[in-house]
């Protein structure tokens, strides 16, 4: 699409026609940071740099962005009075506070300040006025005190000259004002002072200056003295003094001046006009255009106040009243205009129907049989010619449709089928011929789209309905394409096709540019595109791509405001209020590139990225809201530059975005993106894809590849624990399954057959009864110990005696069994409450072995009257103490049981400690300490 906001418009005439000049002038409103502008240059990306006396602006055809010195306390820096492009990109800017280098990638400046040993010529000395590069590519700039000689890559003063304090002080420190190149490559500077302009060569050997004149006579004849327009570029009158001018890339022209930045291009003859024919409609300020013929040398308009006509050889023009012949009140208006073989027109006007000669400007009733009393009456609203020649025309007021055949003279009148006729609907606006001859009809009153079949002389009607999304309400203008289609101009809906033979409708609006849904007439040109007259500009439809352009009055047009156009072979015509214009459509299908897309900022969580735009960026996982901003460089038509973007990531299609010039995304997951843009073509297609970024979010620390390996190693490790620790537990359970085994055999076996031994042996001599008792005494005293055994081995596995507080109320409750018996005392010292601590089932029963084990010692060999046992938990340490005050033993002397060592061996098997403490004489003290 093709639109601005126009400040004005100005028309140069140039011999037979005009060719005009679009003007168009930015200030402060329109972004600028101000109206005085001082100098304008353009970079190597097409960007439009701007200088001013309040910072530095840069435009791309769409909006301005303003640029200032950062942390200066004077607004001197700011104030920009030249620029110059340096070879490598950047920007030298002469301003009142200084020279700086302007970085066009990161917008950095870095300022060069002059030093001399004159404080109070300080401010001055950097006060820059001029730049230039000299043909060795050394950096000229002029300040109020002097000319200096820089490198322009390193910045660094090669040679400076100051003028004399006298000149100075005398002439108010203006000294240079201007640099220009000399002919033998050296640099010439504008000065003033001695209240004249001097034109001096520096001599920075000896600090002075020597005439132009001297060194180079007759140069200052030819110094311009005022900046000239380009070649090609005709200013119209009235304009401000331009300070500088610059032409871009689309061969439009830039002017400075301290009234805003002005904006100049010719329009190439887009649409053209017919000088006088505009003088004499301008005068009618209240005519609208609403048809047009071109008939030999004379060119006729329909208005709605006469028949205008134009000769295009004399240039003459005129104008035709019918009003004059017939008496009708709005016999001026007319409507529609018809060329006959025989020479004459037809005009469609307020009072119906009139033939008129176009060399005598005779006119009068058409003379036919059977025409109804409304062909002379009511508006002549349409006419079409169809393949066969016969001539369609409407009746106004709802009288239905005459048909003309030229051949025959003959005219056929159908009444509308409100009237009892065969016309289904009130009258015809709109008229069209499909590829089988067949005629469609659409009518300003609604009630479908009418079809007349050629073959059966039979009406049909097609209705919309609230299925297709609108209704054919006003149909004022129709086309067929040759190709099956009929494209509707209908009201409030737009654009509309329609397939005749799958009978469907497709309707093109706002959502493909059209800018007006008001649509008053249609027309196709040779190239198969569709031009549309409407209340805002001048479309055209390009079937292929689905898209509108859209042509304005700073595109040449007269007006915004376009009530018809219509298509004349290779030509098209078009008409506003008060103007016509003719226009080639080819004109506007010449190839353009897509403009160049930039990047201008990133924000990450809201926040402008610093980084330098066009690397690989590595984000942390909570910046995942990011948002860009970009533009499309096109200093012509940048404001309906039309952009699309693509995500690879979260997804590899294109996105229309229409004329936005941003896109966010939020709560990006982690992984690697690729965006990418794109402009529109003028013609509507896309562009090649700018790649413009590549970026990774990095995942948060416990999602990355090394904690994720670290914790499968230690999921592993876990697992392979778990294993170890189940095989363990089952290698455990197995072995107090083989214990209890082997007990319930050694133990319990064995005594179940010394029973049965027993038993059988008691069982010899039954008449011996004192012989069986004793063996009954043996077999009782093996039962009970077999009872004791068993009951030991089911108290062990029982888990409820997991806790050391069952396993010590078990022990001591043996030691008080075995003592009691023994007609020993028992002193117990012990907790009253013990902690909850386990103890496992093996470790549990080697305990009690081993306390069984001390028991029976001290029942068999201490000779003891008095045990005393201590029992106490420290942490998870169970300590316990038996002492006796029985005969003791000497620890040293070696013993042949086995009952010590085996209790050693099962403390030591647990990690525990075994001590015994003895003495003859004074008892037995065994310390027990288990983890």
């Amino acid at each position: 699409m093709l639109r601005f906001w126009w400040l004005f418009i100005i028309p140069l005439n140039l011999f037979c026609q005009s060719q005009t000049v679009n003007v168009e002038v930015f200030t402060r409103q329109h972004g600028l940071s101000s109206n005085y502008v001082t100098d304008i240059v353009l970079d190597n990306a097409g960007f439009l740099w701007v200088a001013t006396t309040e910072g530095l602006n840069r435009y791309d055809g769409n909006s301005f962005t303003q640029f200032f010195v950062p942390g200066q306390t004077s607004a001197l820096a700011d104030e920009v009075t030249a620029m110059l492009l340096l070879p490598d990109g950047r920007l030298a800017l002469a301003t009142s506070g200084g020279l700086f280098f302007f970085d066009l990638h990161t917008h950095e400046f870095r300022r060069l300040e002059v030093e001399r040993n004159r404080p109070d010529l300080a401010q001055f000395d950097n006060n820059f006025s001029c730049l230039m590069l000299d043909k060795g590519g050394r950096l000229w700039a002029g300040s109020w005190t002097g000319v200096h000689v820089l490198d322009a890559r390193t910045g660094q003063f090669h040679q400076s000259y100051f003028a004399g304090e006298s000149v100075l002080f005398k002439e108010r420190l203006s000294f240079s004002q201007k640099l220009a190149p000399a002919p033998d490559g050296s640099v010439v500077v504008h000065a003033h002072f001695n209240h004249k302009e001097n034109w001096l060569v520096p001599d920075f050997s000896k600090n002075k200056m020597t005439p132009a004149s001297v060194r180079f006579p007759g140069f200052e004849a030819s110094w311009p003295k005022e900046v000239s327009p380009p070649p090609g570029l005709i200013l119209p009158a009235g304009l401000p003094e331009m300070k500088s001018f610059l032409q871009d890339r689309q061969h439009s022209f830039w002017g400075a001046s301290d009234n805003g930045l002005y904006h100049f291009w010719p329009a190439e003859a887009a649409f053209q006009q017919y000088p006088a024919l505009t003088d004499f409609l301008k005068k009618k300020k209240t005519v609208e255009l609403v048809d047009a013929l071109l008939s030999g040398q004379k060119l006729w308009l329909a208005t709605t106040d006469g028949l205008i006509f134009y000769d295009l050889h004399t240039r003459q023009v005129g104008i035709f009243l019918p009003a004059n012949y017939f008496t009708h009140p709005y016999c001026n208006r007319v409507w529609s205009i018809h060329s006959h073989s025989d020479g004459k027109l037809w005009i469609g006007c307020g009072c119906g129907y009139f033939w008129l000669d176009p060399n005598t400007l005779q006119a009068g009733r058409i003379d036919l049989p059977d025409k109804p009393p409304s062909f002379d009456q009511d508006n002549g609203v349409v006419q079409f010619e169809d393949s066969k020649g016969l001539i369609w025309m409407g009746l106004g007021n709802g009288n239905g449709l005459v048909r003309f055949d030229p051949a025959l003279g003959k005219l056929h009148y159908y009444l509308p089928a409100t009237r009892g006729g065969d016309f289904p609907l009130r009258h015809p606006m709109a008229i069209a011929e499909d590829g089988a001859g067949n005629l469609w009809f659409g009518t300003q009153r609604g009630g479908g789209l009418v079809c007349w079949n050629r073959g059966q002389d039979a009406f049909s009607v097609i209705h919309t309905g609230e299925i297709h999304g609108f209704d054919l309400d006003l149909i004022e203008s129709m086309v067929a394409d040759g190709q099956g289609h009929l494209w509707l101009g209908v009201l409030k809906a737009g654009l509309v096709r329609f397939d005749i033979r799958e009978k469907r409708f497709t309707v093109f609006g706002r959502q493909k540019g059209l800018e007006s849904t008001y649509i008053y007439r249609l027309a196709m040109d040779a190239g198969g595109k569709i031009w549309l007259s409407t209340e805002f500009g001048l479309h055209r439809f390009d079937p292929a791509t689905e898209r509108f352009d859209v042509f304005l009055q700073k595109d040449g047009l007269p007006d915004d405001y376009i009530s018809f156009v219509k298509s004349t072979g290779d030509m098209m015509m078009a008409g506003c209020p008060g103007d016509f214009v003719f226009f080639k459509p080819a004109f506007f299908s010449k190839e353009q590139p897509a403009p160049p897309v930039f990047l201008t900022k990133i924000l990450v969580e809201g926040n402008e990225l610093k980084e330098p735009i066009g690397r690989n960026l590595r984000l942390r996982y909570l910046q995942n809201n990011i948002q860009f901003e970009f533009t499309a460089v096109d200093l012509l038509q940048g404001k309906n530059t039309r952009f699309s973007y693509r995500l690879e990531g979260i997804g590899d299609g294109w996105k229309d975005i229409g004329t936005l010039r941003n896109v966010s995304f939020a709560n990006l997951p982690p992984g690697a993106y690729h965006f990418g843009l794109r402009a529109a073509l003028p013609n509507g297609g896309w562009g090649q894809p700018a790649v413009l970024l590549d970026f990774t979010i990095r995942p948060p620390w416990w999602a990355a590849w090394w904690f994720r390996l670290s914790m499968a190693a230690v999921l592993a490790l876990a697992a392979w624990g778990l294993y170890r620790f189940r095989i363990r537990q089952l290698l455990e359970v197995q072995q107090v399954r083989n214990e209890i085994s082997r007990d319930l055999h050694d133990d319990i076996g064995t005594t179940l057959s010394n029973i049965e031994i027993l038993s059988r042996m008691g069982q010899q001599r039954p008449d011996e009864p004192s012989y069986a008792k004793s063996f009954l005494e043996k077999i009782a005293n093996e039962t009970r110990q077999a009872n004791e055994t068993l009951h030991q081995i089911v108290w062990n596995i029982n888990p409820a005696n997991d806790e050391v507080a069952q396993l010590l109320a078990r022990l001591t409750r043996h030691a008080a069994e075995t003592l009691e018996a023994a007609n020993i005392a028992m002193y117990l010292d012990a907790p009253e409450s013990l902690p909850p601590v386990k103890i496992k089932l093996e470790k549990r029963r080697d305990l009690f072995l081993l306390f069984k084990e001390a028991m029976s010692n001290i029942v068999r060999h201490a000779g003891a009257t008095a045990v005393h046992i201590k029992i106490e938990m420290k942490g998870k340490k169970l300590i316990m103490t038996i002492a006796d005050n029985g005969k003791g033993f000497d620890t040293n002397t070696p013993t042949h049981g086995n009952g010590l060592q085996n209790m050693r061996q099962r403390m030591t098997k647990w990690g525990g400690e075994f001590e015994i403490t003895s003495k003859n004489g004074e008892g037995t003290a065994v310390r027990l300490m288990l983890p």
